[in-house]
């Protein structure tokens, strides 16, 4: 039986002793009688509201939204009939419409679209007839229209693309045509100068890189970087000075691996940035960018999996920091920007899997609290950037898996949620992490007599974001005001850019957004009061202030 959460209780409250108190409190019981997780809660941002995957314990798990009140929390629509529940995936926005995976047990697992509204919330195309599913995964969104990878029965797995409408759900190309095995397995699917880019396999040149302008005849093999049928394997893209980085093989046999390259969107201008690890496997990962550096994950066998940075040369790659010293690896993960720094999970060999932060620099690269002290785990996970503070699930000690803020100093690292060494409250978080939608934060939780629900942080007049009305595309620029480095988020970053201008008009940043949340970073302005113009299609569709400190 569970053990009964006192302080505010009664309410379904919990208040901090700190001076701007956020307020963790129940969205909605939805299922009463047990956890309403209904697979991956999968929260998205559209049209005004945040939708998710629930289960209320009669119709399984299907879409929900919410507008941040109980009352105005509510199924949208049941696809699957009855309790098996038909449990979205994939949600993205596109066009003014919400995009998912479902499966209605007529059609099985296929492409579905919704305006909100039950009657709006339909399948797009049955693409393999009948009740199999054609299991639509990697749901991408350019140029207006949405791009991922199905099995039609008569193609096997390779991409598609729609425009929401069944006429205008189409194959966009048949790469393996090898009837052997047949799927090209398309991957990793990544916009980069209006195209997209992915990894494919043709069955002849093996796993390799792939582009697309959205047509058939536009859809070809960039670069077979590993001649012949060995496989490359290129993936974990970021976009970095208008190139696309990634990681890919050179040998394809355990040596010259996973090592860092880079492409301008040309066969020629596709080139290894540097061989990290000669003798075996580097395994490049967690890619991002930072103050003008690109920084990865990657082991090259003298000092374990650790931190790197580079500036795009062969010279300019090196190891930033040695976090677990010698051979062993610190497995740096979950990076997440706040403050113009990213925080992360690291293993230094003494202090266990803790949380860390980096300014991208050697020194600038620390523990920023043992939160479970010595050597036990803290595991830090599902990070979330919202207002003054990151936010983040960590175990301490006896606690299990809780709710913790930062500041960003260690004094100012802190649990949220009530202290009982029996209880668990975020273990059920599943992996769905954590969601802004308006003035509050949301997040899965296990607090009180309730099993696995919706749960909301509340930081309204704390967090310097303003709910936006009358703004289709809900744009929302937060931290603001802050110190440099604002995140610009918007449901639909297709052919949008943004413009700052200072107080006298003179236009200082001009940026294309590249994803739903772009890093805007004016640490070289002065400090003052800029304006903010998102453009989208050539049409102004917000604007606001910005106040660097």
């Amino acid at each position: 039986m569970k053990k009964q959460i006192t302080c505010l209780m009664a309410l379904a409250v919990f208040s901090l002793a700190k001076s701007q108190t956020p307020a963790i409190s129940l969205l909605k019981d939805i299922n009463p009688n047990s956890a309403s997780t209904g697979g991956t809660r999968n929260f998205t941002t559209y049209n005004g509201k945040m939708y998710f995957v629930a289960d209320d314990g009669t119709s399984g798990g299907e879409l929900w939204a919410t507008d941040g009140t109980p009352t105005g929390t509510q199924m949208v629509k049941d696809i699957y009939v009855g309790s098996t529940g038909s449990y979205p995936n994939y949600l993205v926005v596109c066009n003014g419409k919400l995009y998912f995976t479902a499966a209605d047990g007529i059609h099985g697992n296929e492409l579905w679209i919704s305006d909100g509204t039950s009657s709006g919330t339909q399948m797009v195309k049955d693409i393999k007839t009948g009740y199999n599913d054609s299991y639509p995964t990697q749901l991408t969104v350019m140029n207006n229209k949405v791009y991922f990878a199905a099995d039609d029965s008569v193609h096997a797995i390779e991409p598609w693309v729609s425009d929401g409408t069944a006429g205008g759900t189409q194959l966009l190309a048949d790469i393996n045509q090898d009837m052997s095995y047949q799927n090209s397995d398309p991957e990793y699917l990544t916009v980069y100068n209006n195209k997209l880019y992915f990894q494919a396999n043709n069955q002849t040149n093996g796993t390799e890189l792939w582009v697309t302008d959205g047509t058939t005849g536009g859809t070809l093999m960039l670069k077979d970087i590993i001649p012949g049928s060995t496989p490359s394997d290129p993936m974990n893209f970021c976009v970095y000075n208008n190139k696309l980085y990634f990681k890919a093989d050179m040998g394809g046999s355990g040596v010259n691996d996973g090592g860092l390259w880079v492409t301008d969107g040309t066969t020629a201008g596709t080139v290894s940035v540097k061989n990290i690890y000669p003798a075996g496997d580097a395994q490049t990962h967690n890619l991002f960018v930072l103050n003008g550096n690109l920084y990865f994950v990657a082991g090259d066998g003298t000092n374990g999996q650790e931190l790197w940075i580079s500036d795009g040369t062969t010279s300019g790659t090196m190891l930033l920091k040695d976090i677990y010293p010698g051979s062993g690896s610190s497995y740096g993960d979950l990076f997440t920007m706040f403050h113009n720094k990213y925080y992360f999970e690291a293993d230094d060999g003494t202090h266990g899997t803790e949380l860390w932060v980096t300014d991208g620099t050697a020194s600038g690269t620390m523990l920023l609290k043992d939160i479970n002290s010595g050597s036990g785990d803290s595991y830090p996970t599902s990070f979330a950037a919202f207002g003054s503070h990151i936010y983040f699930s960590a175990y301490s000690g006896s606690d299990g898996g809780v709710l913790f803020a930062s500041d960003g100093t260690t004094a100012g690292t802190y649990s949220l949620s009530p202290t009982n060494p029996d209880s668990d409250p975020l273990s059920c978080d599943n992996g769905n992490g954590m969601h802004a939608f308006n003035t509050a934060l949301y997040f899965n939780a296990d607090y009180d007599t309730h099993d696995c629900e919706v749960w909301k942080l509340d930081t309204t007049g704390a967090t310097g974001i303003t709910k936006i009305t009358d703004n289709k595309y809900n744009v929302t620029i937060y931290p603001n005001p802050n110190s440099g480095v604002f995140n610009l988020q918007l449901s639909e970053n297709e052919n949008a850019s943004v413009e700052i201008y200072n107080a006298i008009g003179q236009k200082v940043l001009t940026q294309a957004l590249q994803n739903n949340i772009t890093q805007l970073n004016i640490n070289d302005l002065n400090s003052g009061i800029y304006n903010i113009r998102v453009i989208k299609n050539n049409e102004l569709i917000y604007q606001t202030k910005l106040v660097k400190l």
